[in-house]
């Protein structure tokens, strides 16, 4: 993990409610994007199940939050940075696929990105949360003022959870390739599903709920 001071760059934040209807309310029935968005937050909440609100597994039902159904807000935990950014990963390399995806993730927040041919330079930061209030370099400066560090790929990402990353990530690769549905990054396919749950507890490691 690295720390560093804030840095400018040239990207865009993605604006989730500007282009909520045009853009994202097509995917939002997509296999892949459900199924990544069900074990991101099984992640966090094993309980969860494809179809459950995932604004009400965040902080927004003590909060006095309003959500409906295939809205923005229904896809809003607040305070669960770490367990939706999966689902944001997915609805980028749906609508940018020319790109390659993956995660800045620390102590504080976690957020996507996707670049073209340096990450350090990336042309989208999608921070479904935070960006009404944070411009694309003011959400990666607020991950990066913790320890923090680049996932490539959802795999790597995932590992990131565990003690033992290294020893946890061939795993994860392997319940990846076997899950059934495929999303391509880095030029390799990355399968997602369910079965995720299951064999991240058996491994060892520990999930995102030890995260702030």
């Amino acid at each position: 993990m690295t720390k560093e001071t804030t840095q400018t760059t040239y990207a865009k934040r993605f604006d989730f409610r500007r282009h909520w209807k045009r853009k994202i309310v097509p995917l939002l029935n997509d296999p892949g994007v459900v199924k990544t968005l069900t074990f991101g937050l099984q992640l966090h909440v094993p309980e969860y199940r494809e179809g459950d609100p995932p604004w009400e597994y965040g902080r927004g039902p003590w909060n006095g939050q309003r959500a409906r159904r295939g809205c923005l807000s229904w896809y809003q935990p607040w305070g669960r940075c770490h367990w939706i950014a999966p689902f944001c990963w997915a609805l980028g390399r749906k609508m940018f696929p020319d790109l390659e995806w993956g995660f800045i993730t620390g102590d504080l927040h976690t957020v996507v990105i996707g670049w073209r041919d340096d990450w350090e330079n990336p042309e989208w930061v999608m921070d479904i949360l935070l960006f009404k209030d944070k411009t694309a370099d003011e959400s990666l400066a607020f991950v990066k003022s913790r320890e923090w560090t680049l996932c490539r790929s959802l795999a790597q990402y995932l590992a990131s959870f565990s003690n033992e990353a290294n020893a946890v990530l061939p795993i994860l690769q392997s319940t990846l390739a076997q899950a059934g549905i495929e999303v391509l990054t880095n030029g390799s396919s990355e399968p997602v599903g369910r079965e995720l749950q299951s064999d991240l507890a058996g491994t060892g490691s520990t999930t995102v709920g030890d995260r702030v």
